[in-house]
């Protein structure tokens, strides 16, 4: 993006416009699928536990932490 001082009006109502034409349908699909992952993964960790079938605990654990 060119400095602000080069940029008129114009083009910064533009650049405006480009971006809230994109980013909040970007955003909320990423707190979509990301809130979806998560309780997918709580609920697999859940099941895992039950069956007692976790390969490495550890991993699974960490990346559990890394989503919430």
């Amino acid at each position: 993006i060119m400095p602000r001082n080069i940029i008129n009006k114009s083009m910064d109502y533009y650049y405006v416009y480009e971006l809230t034409k994109y980013i909040p349908y970007h955003l909320f699909l990423c707190i979509i699928l990301h809130t979806n992952a998560s309780n997918e993964l709580t609920r697999q960790i859940k099941k895992d536990r039950k069956n007692d079938r976790i390969s490495s605990p550890s991993f699974t654990d960490s990346l559990f932490r890394f989503s919430n």
